[in-house]
């Protein structure tokens, strides 16, 4: 294997790669290897460990770090989106803040998803507000698509202008719903 690859990995990443690596191959590991020994590593870490688990994946390589990243927010939906929430806040603007705000959301909004609303309403980018909104449907609507359409029309009614301009967190809502139950959703919208 490359050591090169590993130069600026930390350790307890570099150890779950290596261990995941094909013992012939003089590569990295593939894409595929990388996420399952991410995903490995983020489910044995305590929620408490999750921040140092951040900060040591924000220091790995793409695609590595963004796969790290979203998983590690993830949890932090599953687990305490509030610690989540101020540590997405603390990542610059760009591709991965959006992917790791998609993934914290997601699960945030499977969980609790009216707390997940309190905290996208009050988010200024509207790019990451869409982001936030559309993770948290479709999070809300993976568990309960009735509910997720019935939060989704009382968050409209609460804010008729605004982040209910478009038409994505409805759509997250309504694909899933229709995809499960097409007829009572389409009840649903004509009533």
């Amino acid at each position: 294997m490359k050591r090169s690859f590993f130069k600026n990995t930390p350790a307890f990443l570099a150890a779950c790669l290596l261990a995941c690596a094909p013992a012939a191959a003089d590569n990295a590991p593939s894409t595929f290897e990388r996420e399952r020994a991410i995903i490995a590593q983020v489910r044995a870490c305590a929620p408490s460990a999750l921040p140092a688990l951040l900060e040591s994946a924000l220091k790995t390589t793409e695609p590595a770090r963004t796969q790290a990243a979203t998983r590690i927010f993830e949890k932090w939906g599953a687990h305490d989106p509030a610690l989540g929430f101020t540590a997405l806040k603390k990542l610059p603007s760009g591709p991965l803040r959006s992917a790791c705000a998609s993934s914290l959301f997601r699960a945030w909004g499977t969980h609790s998803p009216r707390k997940a609303l309190e905290a996208a309403v009050a988010e200024n980018s509207d790019t990451l507000q869409k982001t936030m909104l559309t993770a948290l449907f479709a999070g809300h609507a993976q568990a309960d698509p009735a509910q997720a359409y019935a939060l989704w029309l009382e968050a409209k009614q609460a804010h008729p202008v605004g982040f209910l301009r478009n038409n994505a967190s409805v759509k997250a809502v309504l694909d899933i719903w229709v995809e499960r139950a097409p007829e009572a959703a389409v009840r649903a919208v004509l009533h």
